[in-house]
């Protein structure tokens, strides 16, 4: 696993115990607000979250944590749609 934290942060710094408990629980409610769909709208879910936050998510991390290929945008899927 990734020591590379989910949120942007400046070199050398680190979130606060209160801040990285609330980035992981931002992580469970992306992580269960797209419960059953693909990784790239797991890694735009948790996303979300961690922008209400107030702070910036770390894109490509967040891909690589949940196997999203990197030519696959986040978002997307490779589930046909109906129409």
């Amino acid at each position: 696993m990734s020591e590379r934290s989910v949120v942007k942060l400046e070199p050398h710094h680190r979130l606060g115990s209160e801040s990285a408990h609330a980035v992981v629980a931002a992580q469970l409610r992306g992580e269960s607000r797209a419960q059953d769909e693909e990784p790239g709208a797991v890694v735009a879910a948790v996303a979300r979250e961690i922008e209400d936050l107030g702070l910036v998510p770390d894109r490509e991390e967040l891909r690589d944590r949940y196997d999203v290929p990197a030519e696959l945008p986040e978002g997307f899927t490779d589930r046909p749609t109906a129409g």
